[in-house]
């Protein structure tokens, strides 16, 4: 998911919790990130194409 969390744009994995909304990171290291004000969703990313030098 693309989305504008209180005016920063991000990409993470969308989660309901409760009556919560959830945004958790692929990688474990980083936090879940919870909406203080604002959530604008901005798409789904369905592909990611990786290139290797």
């Amino acid at each position: 998911m693309i989305a504008e969390v209180d005016g920063e744009w991000t990409m993470k994995h969308f989660r309901r919790e409760e009556k919560t909304v959830v945004l958790e990171a692929a990688n474990p290291k980083y936090p879940p990130i919870r909406p203080r004000e604002e959530l604008k969703l901005g798409g789904v990313v369905t592909a990611v194409i990786w290139k290797y030098l």
